[in-house]
C-alpha cells in the first residue's frame, strides 16, 4: 500500500506544483512520471533492506538460478528506471521511452516472482499478506519483531 500512497500524493504533488509554475511537470504526463519514479524509488530499497531484502530473495522461483543476485540486479534497474524518467525531455528527449520501455519490460520479467510469491509456499522470511507489524493487533495472538526483523508469534498472558 505504501508505494501506492507514494505514487499517488507524489504525482498529485508534482501535478500541483507544475500549475504554479514551481517544476518541469507541465501537464499529467510529467505527474505521472514523477511520481512513479519516487515509487520505484521506494520500492528498489526493499531490494537492499536486509530485512525485506530476505523476502524478496525467498520469492523468486526456484528455477532461477542465483536469487540473491536477481534481487540485486532488479533493485539496479529500478533505481535506474527511475532516473530515466526523471531527465528532462528538453534535456534527453529519449531518456524517459527508453526507460519506459526497459521498465514495462522489467515488470513483465519480474512477473512470475509476483506468481510464485502469491501461489507457492513460501518461508519464514517471505513477505505475507501484509508487511506491517502486527504489535497492536487485538486478540490473543499476535506478532512481534524479534532483535534481527523476524517476526514471532506470541501469546498475551
Amino acid at each position: 500500500m505504501a508505494p501506492f500512497i507514494v505514487f499517488t500524493v507524489t504525482t498529485l504533488a508534482a501535478l500541483l506544483s507544475g500549475t504554479a509554475g514551481l517544476t518541469y511537470a507541465e501537464g499529467l504526463p510529467q505527474a505521472l512520471a514523477i511520481g512513479l519514479a519516487a515509487m520505484l524509488a521506494l520500492t528498489s530499497g526493499a531490494h537492499f533492506h536486509p530485512t525485506r531484502r530476505q523476502g524478496l530473495i525467498a520469492i523468486v522461483p526456484p528455477r532461477l538460478p542465483f536469487p540473491d543476485h536477481l534481487v540485486t540486479l532488479t533493485g539496479i534497474l529500478e533505481i535506474l528506471a527511475a532516473v530515466g524518467l526523471l531527465v528532462p525531455p528538453t534535456f534527453l528527449d529519449w531518456a524517459r521511452p527508453s526507460a519506459s520501455f526497459c521498465l514495462a519490460l522489467l515488470l513483465i520479467i519480474m512477473f512470475p516472482a509476483n506468481v510464485f510469491a502469491a501461489t507457492e509456499k513460501r518461508g519464514k522470511d517471505s513477505p505475507r499478506h501484509s508487511t506491517t507489524p502486527t504489535d497492536a493487533a487485538p486478540g490473543p495472538l499476535r506478532e512481534r519483531r524479534t532483535h534481527r526483523g523476524h517476526r514471532q508469534s506470541v501469546t498475551e498472558g
